[in-house]
């Protein structure tokens, strides 16, 4: 689901372009700064591996990326996803980005119960340090032990 989703939010782009309301040189400007924070994404997806990014297992990662956030590769997607409808100016791009940004949303709360199963002791401690998305809090102070969830 989400690779296709991702697909088709990509292709979707360029075959409706410039079909919505952001007709400003400026769109370029704001879909550039959240397709930017794709980098996020791609941290994130280094930092586990494709191993473990492909949900196969491996060992518990709370470096890197993986200090601010519990998913950093969702947290990087949505707002690169959004930023390339905005640069598309398309509306079907835009709409699928919003559906495919809530299946991002949603699909962590699945996963962690795959992750406490398999990772055990070490992602209950983990989940209490890090938080599930991103928070302000989180980026100032990254090494801290309050729990976020």
């Amino acid at each position: 689901m989400s690779f296709t989703g991702l697909l088709g939010v990509v292709a979707l782009g360029p075959v409706d372009f410039n079909s919505f309301a952001f007709h400003h040189w400026a769109r370029f400007l704001v879909g550039g700064v959240l397709m930017a924070c794709g980098l996020f994404a791609l941290w994130g997806y280094l930092a586990l591996g494709v191993h473990a990014s492909q949900g196969l297992g491996g060992e518990i990662v709370t470096t890197g990326p993986y200090r601010y956030s519990r998913n950093p590769q969702y947290v990087g997607t949505i707002p690169a996803l959004l930023g390339y409808a905005i640069i598309c100016n398309s509306v079907l791009a835009f709409v699928a980005a919003l559906l495919v940004s809530g299946w991002f949303l949603l699909v962590p709360f699945a996963e962690e119960s795959w992750c406490r199963e398999h990772l055990g002791a070490a992602y209950e401690e983990y989940s209490k340090r890090a938080p599930r998305f991103l928070t302000l809090r989180r980026l100032r102070d990254p090494l801290s032990n309050r729990g976020h969830g």
